[in-house]
């Protein structure tokens, strides 16, 4: 969701939140099933030690996949956008491209991609 346009904002976390009860819905069931069958004394305490140990794994593994990606460089400050994505961004201008957009405003890439991203429309 890092690059998600405002148009696909909604669609983009609908799909991750699906994503996400696809993997979790086998854990959970996992982790209930083990706590009804244990003796009360332990019966928190072994389940929810393994969910944080295996969360904290998951959450380390992310992060060094997240900095090494794009051969070390880190995720891209901007995103590649696709020819309809750049025309439906573009649109309120008059234009067809993020550069012709540049021009028009006589704004840089980097500065005109801010602007358009920041949610406060009295920025612009």
């Amino acid at each position: 969701m890092y690059y998600a346009l405002p148009s696909r904002i909604g669609m983009y976390g609908g799909v991750f939140m699906m994503v996400m009860m696809v993997f979790m819905l086998p854990t959970n069931i996992a982790v209930f099933t083990t706590i009804s069958m244990m003796p009360p004394e332990q019966r928190f305490l072994i389940p929810f030690r393994a969910v944080g140990v295996v969360s904290l794994l998951s959450l380390v593994v992310f992060n060094i996949r997240f900095r090494f990606a794009y051969h070390g460089r880190g995720v891209p400050e901007f995103p590649r956008m696709l020819p309809h994505e750049e025309e439906e961004l573009c649109a309120p201008f008059g234009t067809r491209t993020v550069d012709e957009t540049c021009k028009l405003l006589r704004l840089e890439k980097p500065a005109l991609l801010r602007v358009l991203a920041d949610p406060d429309p009295s920025k612009f």
